[in-house]
């Protein structure tokens, strides 16, 4: 897997940031949460909405190619469509962090992943089969798969874990603040469903101001990037930390 240049900094107050977070102490503030990102929004919009256009571009053409090819194929296809969309959409969320993190954000770091295609998707794929079996076993446990994975992503991005490291990191931090976090979500499901009704231009501002609430949250709660995280960092990983 390569690995990401990766800035100076100091380990063990990137170790103490996801420690504080782990044990509780992180500051949940919904609010603070939406004004911050909207604030970003504004400041980086050019580049996120181009980004935005981009991957929903993406996104109509491969469903276009979905319905002209036959259904034995479809399986593949979609593999397929994971490896372009998982790479992109990480892209998009690193972008969220990077502007939280007050770094310059260009519409071409949608791009910047590429290289780890394969991990990400592999990522991606777990999550989707862990949902999909969660919302077979009475839907609860599939909503908080969707949740619980929301860092998965971006950790395998931006501190290179492996797949699984990254989705049970992700979700030991959401465990934290679980209820919170399905708020956040259930308030963007909401502002989506409202933007459908605006014939989809309020997605013009509602995409790019989720990214960034969620770059907001990563940055707050796991601190800047670094290297892979030493094993003590993601101690106790095979359990769930209620």
């Amino acid at each position: 897997m390569e690995q990401f240049p990766k800035p100076p900094s100091d380990q063990s107050e990137k170790s103490d940031s996801l420690q504080h977070t782990l044990d509780g102490k992180y500051q949940f503030d919904i609010k603070q949460v939406f004004l911050r990102a909207n604030d970003l929004v504004k400041k980086h919009f050019s580049s996120l909405v181009q980004a935005c256009v981009l991957i929903f571009l993406a996104l109509v053409i491969m469903a276009l190619v979905m319905q002209s090819i036959q259904e034995t194929f479809q399986a593949l296809f979609q593999i397929a469509v994971v490896l372009v969309i998982a790479p992109l959409q990480t892209g998009l969320y690193m972008m969220g962090v990077s502007a939280a993190r007050g770094q310059h954000v260009r519409v071409f770091d949608l791009f910047k992943y590429l290289p780890v295609t394969i991990v990400l998707a592999l990522t991606h794929l777990i999550t989707i089969i862990l949902t999909q079996l969660g919302t077979v076993l009475f839907i609860i446990p599939g909503i908080y798969m969707v949740v619980a994975s929301t860092f998965a992503l971006i950790l395998v991005a931006d501190r290179q874990l492996t797949a699984v490291s990254a989705i049970i990191l992700s979700c030991r931090i959401v465990n934290r603040y679980f209820w919170k976090m399905l708020l956040l979500l259930a308030i963007f499901l909401v502002l989506i469903l409202v933007s459908i009704l605006t014939f989809g231009f309020g997605l013009i501002w509602v995409m790019p101001l989720y990214f960034c609430a969620i770059g907001v949250l990563y940055e707050g709660m796991v601190g800047q990037s670094g290297s892979e995280l030493q094993e003590q960092d993601i101690s106790g990983e095979s359990t769930f930390d209620a």
